[in-house]
This record gives structure tokens, C-alpha cells and sequence, in this order.
């Protein structure tokens, strides 16, 4: 049937995300990928248990798609994650000189495939992938983004530990710069110590988007992701929420507060609750340029009251992520963590209580006694100082 249409561009999805496929509508999509002169968009997400289908799909793109400028092929998981969660491979043979978008989702891929150095027009490169893929040098990626001057997102992962970066390292130093022009999205999901390495390798002048996982680990790329969003004054931040959580800190910022879209993103996965809030004043520290601009902050503790240890040996740390957002007028604080604010809100000897938060003009927090007495005296010193906060429900 599919060959008696007109020669219109054809876009595939095969994305059932609530109920399976019928075999009629299988059987469609590997027909629709028979017509790779006609195939403009691919959009494929395949149970990783549905063995037979993988097979049929890869084999029916091995084959060169001249018109394809979009494709997003991903792994879908229902349990754990098995030894061959990680087989499926974009084939060799697969050709998109046109391909302006490429999202691939949890399939292993080598960074020096075909199928990647070949689209140098991308504008999309999204790679969360397996092994091998997670353990590629630095210095590959490198160069391969160097290669595609209309990229506009740059989103992947990797795996390397930080023993097996410092032994590429020492084997091979970085020696490829990318300036990426148009960049916009820049993503990143696992070690601090790689995201560390890469970043004085990068320039991104226009980027207005900022997405960064990180698994646990101490080594947060301080000074490099400083001046890496020192580059662009496109990170527009008005409001940010911070978030303590059972196994991870988060924070959100989005240009303004009521938007809908953020402009940074961070996840730091961690267990223990001190060291949340260590991980959060290191990563706040370093976005701090961006961060002056907030004027809403949100503290959010979703922990529960027998995990919530916040005290008097987090006040430090505390005041690092407040003396962060120094454009501040409103800061929303959960009862949970009135105590080690309030704490940190205190002058330390010789200072005066108007240098933490100079543009502090409202506390918002749930009214009760607790809350009144603990921010009483924060509030008469900067009453005293002329510019006053007030402590409203």
C-alpha cells in the first residue's frame, strides 16, 4: 500500500509507552522503514525483553537513509537491568548524511561509529548510553563535537571512574578545544572528576541551558564549571528551588518564578545528610554567578524528621549557598530546616547582618513560635541596619 502513495516524506513512531504493539502495526513500521528514500523522522522505543523485535528494527535500519533528519531509538526497562540490556548496537552500515537530530537512549555505541562522526550537521546530540561508549577518552569527544559547528544541544554520559581518567590522562592529555557557537543544552550525567577535565576544553558563549548529574563523588569541578558559565550571560536565573532529599540534593532555576522551563538543573546523588548539604554549598559556589541573579529562593526538605540532621556544624556550609544568591528578596524556609537557617543568618564576630543577603526583604516560613523566636534576632538586626525583613506565613 505504502508503495502506491504519493512520494511523501514518511515519519515513523513506534513508541508505545502504556500498551504493546499489534503485530499489524510491527509489521507497518518495519514496511514504512523499507522506504528509506522517503523516511524523514524515526522515533523507536523497544522493551529491552522484546528480543525479536530489537532484531527486526536494527536490521531494517543497517541501510543508508538519505533524507532521515531525525532519530530517537531507545531501550525501554520493566525490572533490572540484565547482561543483555546492553546488546543492542546501531549497525554499522546505518547512513543519515541529512541527520540533524540523533537521541539515542540506553544502547552501547562506539564514539568513533560511523553513524555519529559521519553527522557532522547535527544540531541534537543526545548519547545516554551503555558501555563501551560511557568509558571514551575525553579527548574523542573532543573532537568529534569539534566537528559539528551547528550544534545547538550536547547531552551524554559517561562512565569512567576517576582511576581509569587519570590513567587515560597520563597515557593521552587532552589536546582538542571545541567552540561550539550555537551551543544552547549542554548535559552531563556521571563523574565530577571527567565533567572536570572536559569543561577548560569548551567554549559556549551562547548557552542558556544547563543539566548536570553527578553520582556521589567529592571531586565537583569548582573553578572549571565557574568559568565555564562565565562564558555566557544567556543563563537567565529569578528563581531556584533547593531540595534535600533521601538520596540526593537538587536544585532548579528558572528565569523567573512562575516559569515553566529551567535554566539549571543539578542532581548530586548522595546518602548521608551531612554530606548534602557540603555537596550543595560546593555546587552553589560554583554557579554563583548566575545564582547572584536570583530573587526567590525555595528550601525544600523531603526528608523525614528522624533523617533530617541539619545543626550547628552545617552552618558554614549554610552560609556558602546563601552568600550565593546575594540578589535575594524572598527566601522560603520549611520548618525542618529553620533551625540551621536561622543559625546561619547569625553575624559571625565582626560582621554586620546586612552582608549575608543585602537584598533580603522577606522570609517566608511557617508562623509559629519555633520560627518567630529563632529568626527574632536576625530580624531586629537588620531593623536596626535600616533595611528590614519581614517574617510572613
Amino acid at each position: 500500500m505504502l508503495a502506491n502513495y504519493p512520494l511523501l516524506p514518511l515519519i515513523i513512531d513506534d513508541t508505545y509507552r502504556y500498551h504493546s504493539p499489534t503485530a499489524k502495526g510491527e509489521e507497518g513500521v518495519l514496511l514504512a522503514l523499507q522506504q528509506r528514500e522517503r523516511v524523514r523522522r524515526i522515533r523507536i522505543s523497544v522493551p529491552d525483553r522484546a528480543h525479536s523485535r530489537k532484531k527486526k528494527l536494527v536490521m531494517a535500519i543497517d541501510h543508508e537513509f538519505p533524507m532521515l533528519e531525525y532519530l530517537y531509538f531507545a531501550l525501554t526497562f520493566t525490572g533490572h537491568l540484565s547482561g543483555e540490556a546492553s546488546g543492542l548496537t546501531l549497525p554499522d552500515r546505518f547512513r543519515a548524511p541529512s541527520l540533524r537530530h540523533l537521541v539515542l537512549f540506553s544502547l552501547t555505541l562506539s564514539i568513533h561509529s560511523p553513524a555519529i562522526t559521519a553527522a557532522v550537521g547535527l544540531v541534537t546530540l543526545s548519547l545516554l548510553l551503555f558501555p563501551p561508549f560511557t568509558h571514551f577518552h575525553p579527548n574523542d569527544l573532543l573532537q568529534l563535537v569539534s566537528l559539528m559547528p551547528q550544534l545547538e544541544t550536547l547531552d551524554f554520559r559517561s562512565d569512567v571512574s576517576v582511576h581509569d581518567l587519570k590513567s587515560q590522562l597520563s597515557h593521552m592529555p587532552i589536546t582538542s578545544h571545541a567552540a561550539l557557537p550555537k551551543l544552547r543544552w549542554f548535559g552531563f550525567n556521571g563523574s565530577s572528576a571527567y565533567l572536570k577535565a572536559l569543561l577548560p576544553w569548551i567554549t559556549a558563549p551562547l548557552l542558556d541551558k544547563l543539566q548536570l548529574v553527578f553520582v556521589g563523588d567529592l571531586e565537583f569541578p569548582l573553578p572549571e564549571l565557574y568559568r565555564f558559565v562565565g562564558q555566557t550571560e544567556n543563563l537567565r536565573c529569578g528563581s531556584a528551588r533547593l531540595s534535600f532529599l533521601p538520596r540526593a540534593v537538587s536544585m532548579r532555576v528558572w528565569p523567573c518564578d512562575g516559569a515553566e522551563i529551567y535554566a539549571i538543573k543539578t542532581i548530586i546523588f548522595c546518602g548521608h545528610t551531612r554530606q548534602k548539604m557540603s555537596f550543595a554549598a560546593r555546587i552553589c559556589n560554583a554557579l554563583r554567578m548566575p545564582l547572584s541573579k536570583v530573587e526567590y529562593l525555595s528550601l525544600v526538605c523531603g526528608m523525614s524528621p528522624t533523617r533530617t540532621s541539619f545543626d550547628g556544624t552545617n552552618r558554614l556550609e549554610c552560609r556558602e549557598i546563601l552568600r550565593s544568591f546575594n540578589n535575594l528578596k524572598t527566601l522560603r524556609v520549611p520548618t525542618s530546616l529553620v533551625g540551621v537557617i536561622s543559625s546561619a543568618l547569625q553575624p559571625q564576630d565582626g560582621e554586620l547582618s546586612i552582608e549575608l543577603l543585602p537584598q533580603l526583604r522577606e522570609l517566608a516560613c511557617s508562623w509559629n513560635d519555633y520560627t518567630h523566636s529563632s529568626f527574632a534576632p536576625f530580624i531586629d538586626a537588620r531593623q536596626r541596619t535600616g533595611c528590614p525583613v519581614t517574617l510572613v506565613h
